[in-house]
């Protein structure tokens, strides 16, 4: 079913993998966004110069350039062509980079293009343009207690759902956890430690509520996009407190 939200924006995937370019441009098809690809950085620059592209979706390993590096130049030539980056190589360093560089989000191969396909229709539901603030390549534990709507007839305590924040700006962050969150819930969310020394534990308001932008599974358990509604550096104001 053709998803009318996307159905005018244009993607562009580089990638040397023809079957992942394949796969790629049958899934997005489905929802109605026109599709392209290549196989390497020149020609991928080119196209780029050449036209408006909404999304590009780029593997690290290219056989002329290195993806990171090709990412730089297209936000320097079409700042507003948004990015996500994809690798078999997840290297702290290269997500770390791809972050800085403008990507919004970072996914590690081998990966269901059905995932993918996901997280670029609710980046563009959610944020039709690029987010205003970066997001921040880091790594550091979350506490998060589900608020509403509660699920029926589970058996989690919903109070202590552990989880790691992979990456964090102002407005939100991504984490990843055991508990299948789903759109649409609001949860709060604290660093695990006081102590942690990633000094992007700061972004997290304090006992931050959030709301559940994206959710999917991941390698190993779920992944899922907080937006936060607390503001950063406000104090959350309790119901003992409004009263």
């Amino acid at each position: 079913m053709v998803d009318v939200a996307t159905s005018e924006k244009r993607l562009l995937v580089v990638d040397d993998d023809r079957l992942m370019c394949w796969a790629l441009e049958q899934e997005f098809s489905v929802h109605g966004l026109a599709v392209s690809h290549c196989h390497g950085g020149t020609d991928a620059l080119g196209r780029v110069r050449a036209g408006a592209c909404d999304l590009v979706i780029l593997d690290v390993n290219l056989p002329d350039m290195n993806g990171i590096a090709l990412l730089e130049e297209i936000r320097r030539v079409s700042p507003r062509t948004r990015a996500i980056v994809i690798s078999a190589d997840a290297d702290p360093e290269n997500i770390r980079r791809a972050i800085a560089g403008g990507a919004e989000q970072f996914l590690e191969k081998p990966f269901d293009p059905s995932t993918l396909c996901a997280r670029v229709l609710d980046m563009f539901r959610e944020y039709p343009v690029p987010r205003k603030h970066p997001r921040h390549a880091c790594r550091f534990p979350v506490r998060i207690s589900l608020l509403a709507p509660l699920p029926q007839g589970t058996c989690a305590d919903i109070d202590h759902l552990g989880g790691v924040a992979e990456n964090v700006g102002p407005g939100g962050c991504r984490v990843a956890t055991d508990f299948p969150l789903a759109s649409g819930q609001v949860v709060r969310v604290m660093a695990g430690t006081d102590d942690c020394a990633d000094p992007f534990v700061r972004l997290i308001p304090p006992r931050a509520t959030a709301e559940v932008r994206w959710a999917t599974m991941a390698p190993g358990g779920f992944q899922a996009g907080l937006w936060f509604t607390t503001p950063p550096g406000r104090r959350e104001v309790s119901p003992e407190d409004a009263a």
